[in-house]
């Protein structure tokens, strides 16, 4: 499901984005991308606050706990896509910046094996899944300054932080009350799933009432 609504996204966003940089559309670049990143928000930072909370339950779920590990690992993971409603590297090379982000995925690839031969060595796997975590923030730090300076404008303008906290908040809200239910009543994984379902409609109906952002779309 993420990996098909990024997709969709960028199949929408690349030919209104290539079409509006040749016109020197740039505000109107930045309304529209602000639109598409709210409703991707939407639709994926819930499910993001949900597997990192309720990370044992699904590590156990689908492979079982029998490495108490696993589960620290999973949420280290989840934390490197809260970022992902942003999609950088196709509006990069929307508006022209395909050098640029190649140049980007260079330096991080690089870094990210560097950093990884050190963290492997101390920390084992458990510092490879933070590490690489942080390399893919630091990536996105790079793409933002490239794309703000193409687009002149801050992170800000484009970023709705405001609508993010918002969605951020509540979806924390609804999994804390789904998960103290589930310690609650000592529920086996398998509960896993309805609850995912249950709250997964529950916070996208809370900003939207009639799921038009399933139905017609993200733009």
């Amino acid at each position: 499901f993420i990996g098909a609504l990024t997709i969709a996204t960028v199949t929408v966003l690349i030919p209104i984005f290539s079409k509006l940089i040749s016109e020197n559309k740039e505000n109107e670049i930045i309304q529209q991308w602000n639109r598409a990143i709210q409703k991707t928000t939407v639709l994926l930072l819930p499910i993001f606050v949900f597997a990192l909370i309720f990370a044992y339950q699904i590590i156990g779920l689908l492979f079982s706990n029998k490495y108490e590990i696993a589960p620290l690992i999973f949420q280290i993971y989840t934390i490197k896509y809260f970022l992902t409603v942003v999609t950088f590297g196709s509006v990069m090379g929307a508006i022209g910046l395909q050098k640029e982000w190649l140049n980007n995925f260079l330096i991080v690839t690089v870094v990210n094996i560097v950093a990884n031969y050190f963290a492997i060595k101390h920390y084992g796997i458990l510092g490879a899944v933070t590490v690489t975590a942080a390399v893919q923030y630091f990536g996105s730090y790079l793409m933002i300054a490239k794309i703000s300076k193409r687009l002149n404008c801050s992170f800000s303008d484009y970023f709705p932080y405001r609508h993010y906290l918002k969605v951020l908040i509540v979806s924390l809200f609804y999994t804390l009350v789904f998960y103290t239910t589930f310690r609650y009543f000592n529920l086996d994984f398998i509960w896993v799933v309805p609850i995912a379902i249950g709250y997964y409609l529950v916070v996208v109906y809370t900003f939207d009432k009639k799921f038009e952002y399933i139905k017609r779309g993200i733009v």
